[in-house]
């Protein structure tokens, strides 16, 4: 479906050269002379985003947006401005009628990197409304549920125990359903580059390992763990090449797009108000204990410490993987990698416990190793002590299921479809009650 965008501005060279930039299967583009002739046109079609000039007759760009943004509050409003009306622009802004302002001269590439941006929020918060309308509806039919079952509660105790314990395994079930999808999401970003599958994964379990290492509370290693599943949200709008080229090597204006993408990973969250501490690591953390980290040059105790910890997580996997450095370091050479930086560019007490945790890691996976199975070894009712993950990043079984017939069949044909071999971890009691 094409995006409706409508550009306003009093001088037909400037239409014609935004028509230019915009000349796409993607866009269907309407123009207005004045700020009359663009509420004419919102009227009658439905207009995803506006840019409007800031300087016209008779009706400036700030006004025309803010009547814009009292009818068609959701409709992206952009104003187009020079330097010389950079106050009155900041103030439209600060008033919160207008929704990003774009310079002049403009390049084309920032202009369509931020309307892309725009529109792509504008389509998670849409998203986000329609959840919240079904989470605010299951949230009153409970309540009305429970009030039903309150004024019988004299009569059905029984009754009421029975249906009370069914409704806890159902917000288990929901819970549990909700924890998957967090994962899913977190490696939508995994599926732009088949090489990188795991590594939200990898980096939110070591930096939990490292959380509770640190006896942080259970709500705190859970944030924490959710900020390294969707740490690298942010890279959504990376070109494909910069999806597979090492951090060091990365030109000057992909590193500029890089030194971004952690606060466009927390802009994509603002609108979950109970994930703010997660969005909040997600922008720092790539902040360092020197202060030369981005985006806000944080410093020591200045930066949150979940951010610190997926900070040492992170670099860490993406130093094994081969994403930080032009050759793939051993596990050792990460390792003193990050020793090196302790107190430098990590937090001291962080690393201390990444040692630890690291240590525990690995000696776990040894210890467990004798329980990865071939799927010619699988049978029903064995249950999985991990996630299973194809090679695409794609979360096929989550941890705990229990295996049947059907999961294993369908496991062996996906196996013969790509010609692949999987290695499951199984859960021991499961293998020996067999």
């Amino acid at each position: 479906m094409k995006v409706n965008i409508l550009f306003v501005d009093d001088e037909p060279e400037i239409l014609s050269s935004l028509n230019r930039v915009f000349r796409s299967e993607k866009f269907k583009v309407f123009n207005a002379q004045s700020g009359e002739d663009g509420l004419k046109i919102v009227q009658q079609e439905t207009i995803q985003l506006v840019i409007s000039d800031m300087r016209m007759p008779g009706m400036n760009g700030a006004e025309f947006l803010g009547k814009v943004a009292d009818q068609w509050p959701e409709t992206i409003r952009m104003i187009l401005t020079g330097y010389a009306d950079i106050g009155t622009t900041i103030q439209a802004i600060n008033e919160g009628q207008i929704d990003a302002y774009i310079s002049k001269p403009w390049k084309k590439d920032d202009l369509l990197q931020t309307v892309n941006l725009a529109l792509y929020g504008q389509k998670l918060e849409l998203e986000n409304k329609k959840l919240q309308l079904i989470t605010k509806q299951q949230n009153e039919n409970l309540q009305q549920m429970n009030a039903e079952l309150e004024l019988k509660v004299s009569q059905r105790t029984e009754k009421l125990k029975r249906s009370n314990h069914h409704l806890d395994l159902a917000v288990k079930g929901l819970r549990a359903n909700y924890d998957t999808a967090i994962e899913v999401f977190s490696r939508m970003i995994a599926l732009r580059d088949p090489d990188q599958a795991g590594h939200c994964k990898r980096v939110a379990q070591l930096a939990k390992n490292i959380a509770r290492q640190m006896s942080l509370e259970t709500s705190a290693v859970a944030n924490i763990y959710y900020a390294g599943l969707l740490h690298d949200i942010g890279k959504m709008n990376f070109s494909a090449s910069m999806m597979k080229t090492p951090v060091c090597d990365l030109l000057a204006e992909e590193k500029k797009i890089y030194s971004q993408h952690s606060t466009f990973g927390e802009m994509l969250l603002v609108p979950l108000d109970q994930y703010h501490a997660i969005s909040h690591y997600i922008r720092h953390h790539h902040e360092r204990y020197n202060g030369t980290g981005f985006p806000d040059s944080l410093k020591a105790e200045g930066i949150p410490l979940g951010a610190a910890i997926i900070a040492v997580a992170e670099d860490f996997d993406e130093a094994c993987s081969g994403f930080l450095f032009k050759e793939l370091l051993s596990q050792n050479e990460a390792k003193q990698m990050i020793f090196d930086g302790r107190g430098k560019k990590y937090q001291p007490d962080v690393v201390d416990a990444f040692m630890l945790a690291l240590e525990k890691q690995t000696e776990e996976e040894q210890q467990h190793g004798k329980n990865k199975v071939t799927t010619d070894h699988l049978l029903p009712n064995m249950v999985l002590e991990k996630d299973l993950i194809s090679a695409e990043g794609i979360l096929l079984l989550t941890a705990e299921t229990t295996l049947t017939a059907t999961h294993i069949k369908k496991i062996q044909k996906i196996e013969q479809e790509h010609q692949s071999r999987f290695v499951l971890w199984i859960d021991e009691g499961s293998i020996f009650s067999k």
